[in-house]
């Protein structure tokens, strides 16, 4: 198995505790505690507070000017005994009216600045000796909120510190994502680490006590960085990659107590909830400096409450903390040692490279590590240490070597993982990677290969396993007949050279074994292919697409006979979508939702002539040698495949296989949401072969004939001509070009799709070295097309505005080919579900619900005010599962002069923040999405009049998020952030001084709300 290396997780001092400073009891209040102190007499106490430095931030994590940041504080003050006492409004006894202090109201933070953390907190209580005082801070209010829901009422409740002790908190929503502010908790403690303090008074009220409470965040921060070390121990392999998959935390604790307890956590038998995340994408993919094409690694951060479990066993050896033994009804591993609520994280990724001998290695690995094991100060972990600790910050290095095992740092020694699986491939000629569509290729097999112990393998959703091939009567079982989704024409029976591919001969030219209910036999399967029978193809009515099984056996007889040499081959893949159920055979009109099961999920992979094959005895991994392999992308989607109710969406391919295209002619495009109905207008009716090269591979532009070689055709290289008779159906048209809506879509779902499938890739020789990466679609804009400028997020409009990084006017653009989901292809004008609904409400504001898209795609965490700075590829440029849109415009539009209206440019609204409560300026995706949703009769336009004279503005728009690229080239310093232009529906990037801007407009703001 590959080797990986994990070394210890350890505290960072940038999140030690922050610090509410009560400024150090001296020699002054020493020397009170000596003597009896008389209790109840009024004293002010001024309590500083300070936050530590913290670390460099990435997308997903928060700078130090949030989780430092304190906006309010909760006070609680407990005399010896553990009782409630009162704090007061002055020391002449009055009460306050409460104990939550905000700004100006008692908590006042240096420069008035409360993301410094600093500053003073002023409070009048009556004298104590052996005080017990406890700071709450970011509690919640309607425009303070953290991950957790504790507000000043509850905390009203409680009189004694057992109780606050005892005080359990929930998570607001299933979430290890965090936002614009922590939630924090803490004692006050002396210089000499006592939690016991002395507040003396006088008559006059007028004595000051100074100490320090410790406010530690009630979450941990862990990071895992995933690095790769080529060659170990003196191997020569090359081409070394590692491409991060996914990664997910399970048993996530959703409460926590309010306080942190001397040992253990809260662990209620009755009521602890403990939830998994969604399978996330790495946050960071990192490639090889010397070859872009091979990968290194990547890393992803996340928050969780603290969890304190004890082991079911005590092991010696690390890799057995990780053991387990199958999985219960919720798909969490069953451990043998761990505790079942402990947290763990499991990881995916492909290993691949090449051994000495050539032999091409290809695994996908999966990978389970339970958090805790941290080193101490001395260097030293326990290793049956599995807590994660509040107000702490763990790092997980892992490091993959190979597909043997995996090494520990901390330990310094070769363990074998449990918790370290993987399906390991050997391939002696070649391994095909596909995409999600429709593809094919070329294959030579020598039959100087074969011998009598001859195997293929496959691995599906629906099929995992191995057989070996016997003769023409051999049945599959059932469980394996998932095998049928490759199909092999030999090219010499339907008279096509060794070197050119055979056109499909349709559908019904397979002799499939097991056919779908109701198929008739010489009609829908076993029957000649018209283009090959006396058709354009000549006649060879007797030529058959065989699948796997039947092209073994045939070649196994022809050796038989004496035959040697290779044998040409053309392979056609299906796309990976199921319309009839693979092993059932029940028709496609009663598995219309089959797209769930293998949208968003594992590749499927098929190998033939396997010469040996092995899994592991607990049947979580397996290795296959094999002479050529073929994987088979998932489609992928922003849609929320685990979404119930939701029956219709609509994927994406992986990636764009040709170079950039010409736009070709949309102007029958005539609609930005429907792709397919747009490519139906120029497609139905055409030849096959006057479009598509039969001598060419599909993923190259090439394959497409002169005339055609365009983005309106380009799609057609991922359908197929399913009936053989060479004439495009619009049954034929499932792959087709994405509409400017969709595009604009596929960047709003972004964060639910791997780097590879993402609109502007990350790394720039996958984009030629450019910035400006432009994609055009098939609505068109006049007589141009609507383009989508990548590189800005989803800024959108004409192809004639497209300019290169040198300014000049792009000829040539990248595209993106999509598919609908579980519908009717008889109905080309039926739409998908939506992604977003939008709803009016009675009184004017709109409800917009995204819970269409993908979890991975949303932020998980609820905000009541402004969200943190951030920019357009940044987490917080995400929207919540619902928010509302104000029916109002702020500031409201007014004229300030003649035609002169009060709009005001992108800089300064990131200041502004005069909106109804709980409401904020938006995103830019959630931006994006009010302005390609909400009816056209939403965005209102405006009428003032100055001196007699009538005026009206149809206003620009303002979002929040700032620009990655500003002041980078070719971009100048003063294209700071996005807007959208509600007369031509163009969304941008405000311009320069230098070209008409900077564009000025107003706010509509939005709130999140809670499901």
């Amino acid at each position: 198995m590959r080797t990986i290396d994990k070394a210890s997780k350890h505290l960072a001092a940038g999140l030690a505790a922050v610090a509410l400073i009560l400024a150090g009891c001296q020699d002054e209040a020493l020397f009170r505690a000596s003597r009896p102190i008389e209790e109840g007499i009024p004293t002010r106490v001024l309590l500083g507070y300070a936050a530590q430095d913290n670390i460099i931030e990435t997308r997903a994590e928060q700078t130090e000017e949030y989780e430092n940041r304190i906006e309010n504080i909760y006070l609680f003050v407990f005399n010896s005994a553990g009782q409630r006492q009162p704090l007061l409004q002055s020391t002449d006894g009055t009460p306050r009216a409460n104990n939550l202090f905000i700004f100006n109201g008692g908590l006042n933070p240096t420069d008035n600045n409360l993301s410094k953390g600093t500053g003073d907190l002023d409070f009048v209580c009556g004298s104590l000796q052996g005080a017990i005082i406890v700071g709450i801070a970011n509690v919640s209010t309607n425009t303070t909120g953290t991950a957790y829901q504790v507000t000043a009422g509850t905390l009203d409740q409680i009189q004694t510190l057992s109780d606050l002790k005892s005080h359990v908190m929930q998570m607001t929503t299933e979430s290890v994502s965090r936002g614009a502010m922590f939630m924090m908790t803490g004692y006050a403690v002396d210089e000499n680490g006592s939690t016991s303090i002395d507040i003396a008074g006088s008559e006059s009220g007028t004595d000051e006590l100074k100490c320090t409470i410790e406010l530690k965040r009630t979450d941990a921060k862990v990071k895992f960085e995933v690095t790769t070390e080529a060659n170990p121990q003196g191997e020569t392999w090359t081409d070394f990659s590692f491409l991060p998959k996914e990664w997910t935390v399970k048993r996530v604790p959703k409460q926590s107590y309010l306080l942190e307890a001397e040992t253990g956590d809260y662990d209620g038998t009755d009521n602890a909830i403990y939830f998994t995340t969604p399978a996330y994408n790495f946050e960071e993919i990192t490639r090889d400096n010397a070859n872009p094409n091979l990968y290194t690694g990547g890393s992803f951060v996340f928050y969780m409450p603290e969890n304190r479990k004890s082991p079911k066993n005590n092991v010696s050896d690390y890799g057995q903390r990780d053991a387990w033994e199958g999985v219960d009804e919720n798909g969490d591993k069953q451990f043998t040692n761990a505790n079942e609520n402990s947290t763990y994280v499991e990881m995916t990724g492909t290993l691949s490279y090449k051994k000495g001998d050539g032999t091409l290695v290809n695994a996908d690995v999966r990978l389970t590590v339970h958090l805790g094991y941290a080193k101490d100060e001395n260097g030293s972990a326990n290793i049956n240490d599995y807590n994660t600790n509040r107000n702490s910050f763990y790092t997980y290095h892992v490091k993959v070597r190979g597909i043997n095992d995996i090494i520990v740092e901390v330990t310094e020694k070769n363990d074998k993982r449990p918790g370290y699986e993987g399906d390991v491939v050997y391939s002696s000629s070649a391994v095909f990677e596909f995409d999600s569509h429709y593809d094919r290729r070329l294959i030579e097999i020598d039959l100087g290969q074969l011998n009598d112990n001859v195997f293929w393998s496959v691995n599906t959703p629906f099929s995992r396993g191995i057989h070996q091939v016997g003769d023409e009567t051999d049945d599959i079982p059932q469980n394996m007949r998932d095998y049928r989704w490759i199909k092999f024409a030999v090219n010499s029976e339907y008279g096509v050279d060794a070197n050119k591919y055979v056109k499909y001969p349709g559908d019904q030219n397979y002799n499939d074994p097991y056919p779908v209910d109701g198929a008739v036999k010489g009609q829908d399967y076993d029957a000649p292919s018209p283009y090959y029978n006396g058709g354009e193809g000549g006649n060879h009515k007797d030529a058959r697409l065989r699948d796997i099984q039947q092209l073994l056996v045939y070649l196994k007889q022809l050796k038989k006979e004496g035959k040697t040499g290779t044998v040409a081959v053309t392979v056609f893949v299906d796309e990976n979508l199921y319309f009839n159920h693979p092993l059932t055979g029940k028709p496609g009109e009663e598995n219309r939702s089959l797209w769930k099961l293998t949208a968003d999920k594992d590749d499927r992979q098929m190998h033939l002539i396997v010469a040996s094959a092995d899994y592991s005895q607990d049947g979580n991994s397996s290795s296959i040698q094999a002479q050529y392999s073929f994987k088979q992308r998932t489609i992928r989607t922003i849609f929320n495949v685990d979404k119930e109710d939701l029956e219709t969406a609509w994927g994406l391919e992986s990636k764009m296989e040709t170079g950039r295209l010409k736009t070709g002619d949309v102007s029958a495009g005539n609609d930005t949401r429907n792709g397919r109905a747009n490519c139906l207008n120029w497609l139905v009716g055409k030849k096959w072969t006057e479009i598509i090269e039969t001598s060419v591979n599909l993923t190259s532009e090439y394959a497409l004939k002169s005339t055609y070689r365009n983005a309106a055709y380009a799609c057609m290289l991922r359908n197929r001509d399913l009936n053989g008779d060479n004439i495009i159906d619009a049954k034929e048209v499932r792959w087709y070009l994405a509409s400017i809506d969709q595009l604009t879509d596929i960047y709003i779902g972004e964060y639910a799709l791997d780097e590879q499938s993402r609109l502007y890739p990350s790394n720039a020789a996958d984009r030629e070295n450019k910035t400006r990466w432009h994609y055009t679609s098939s609505s068109a804009n006049g007589n141009n097309s609507w383009i989508l400028w990548a590189e800005e997020g989803a800024s959108r409009g004409g192809s004639g505005g497209s300019k290169d990084d040198e300014g000049e006017t792009n000829t040539l653009f990248s595209y993106r080919c999509v598919r609908n989901l579980g519908l009717s292809l008889d109905k080309p004008d039926d739409l998908p579900e939506d992604l977003i609904s939008v709803t009016e409400d009675a009184d004017g504001n709109y409800l917009i619900d995204v819970t269409n898209m993908s979890v991975k795609a949303r932020r998980t965490n609820l905000e009541v005010k402004t969200l943190p700075k951030h920019n357009e590829r940044d987490a917080d440029n995400l929207p919540y599962a619902k928010f509302r849109v104000h029916k109002d415009v702020f500031p409201t539009p007014e004229l300030n002069w003649y035609n002169s209206w009060n709009t005001q440019d992108w800089s300064y609204f990131q200041t502004y923040n005069e909106y109804p409560e709980g409401y904020r300026i938006p995103n830019q995706r959630e931006l994006l999405i009010m302005t390609t949703r909400m009816p056209s009769d939403a965005w209102k336009t405006f009428s003032d009049s100055y001196r007699g004279l009538s005026y009206k503005i149809t206003p620009d728009y303002v979002c929040q998020t700032a620009f990655s690229l500003n002041g980078k080239s070719p971009y100048s310093s003063e294209r700071y952030g996005f807007m959208w232009h509600s007369s031509n529906r163009e969304f941008f990037l405000q311009n320069d001084s230098n070209n008409g801007g900077p564009e000025k407009g107003y706010v509509r703001p939005v709130q999140d709300v809670t499901e």
